[in-house]
């Protein structure tokens, strides 16, 4: 019975080892055969390696634009005026008004950079405490004043007749929607992936 078992087992890794033989002969060189017929050729391996490279690039030119919109770009001589004008932007995020124009993100980011350039070349502004008092709120996550804390630019601006001033807060998934028609929905997505917008 032993014997019996050996001399199946022998032919059939004979049988295996033929067919894997006849398999590799059958492929041309420079081809690998698939089990659905389909040859994969060396070239169509490269093509296929060069789209991974595309596609990786072109999210790293994303990643880099993203990364741009994010540089405040501020200069040591900078005026109070840019800085109003920046914190303004920065608050549509956070508030609901009849009419909005123009955005900068606010994100970690953006807020450290506002933050930097009030400490080191800001001091002497007119309104320097106030500017400091609204960052310091937004560092720590509290948007809660965020409607006076816009009213305040948005007045220092010029804002009259309530043509444009804020009367509310916006949620989580409005404010989503904000970031997404401002700035792009790969945008967003490239916000939540860095941690630097959360969805509730």
């Amino acid at each position: 019975m032993m014997k019996k078992l050996v001399i199946a087992a022998t032919t059939s890794l004979t049988i295996i080892a033929g067919t894997a033989g006849f398999m590799f002969v059958k492929a041309s060189p420079g081809e690998m055969e698939l089990p659905n017929g389909e040859k994969r050729t060396n070239e169509r391996i490269e093509e296929m390696l060069q789209d991974k490279q595309e596609i990786a690039e072109i999210k790293l030119a994303g990643e880099e634009e993203f990364k741009s919109m994010l540089d405040l770009e501020f200069k040591e001589n900078d005026s109070e005026e840019k800085l109003i004008k920046i914190i303004h932007m920065m608050s549509h995020q956070k508030i609901e008004a009849a009419n909005k124009w123009g955005g900068v993100p606010m994100t970690e980011t953006t807020i450290s950079q506002v933050k930097n350039f009030l400490n080191n070349h800001g001091t002497d502004f007119d309104h320097y405490d106030k500017y400091i008092e609204i960052i310091n709120k937004w560092e720590k996550g509290n948007f809660e004043e965020s409607v006076e804390d816009h009213n305040f630019v948005w007045e220092l601006e010029g804002g009259i007749n309530g043509y444009g001033e804020a009367f509310g807060l916006l949620d989580n998934f409005d404010e989503s929607i904000y970031i997404k028609e401002s700035f792009g929905e790969p945008f967003y997505d490239y916000l939540v992936e860095i941690g630097e917008f959360v969805k509730e």
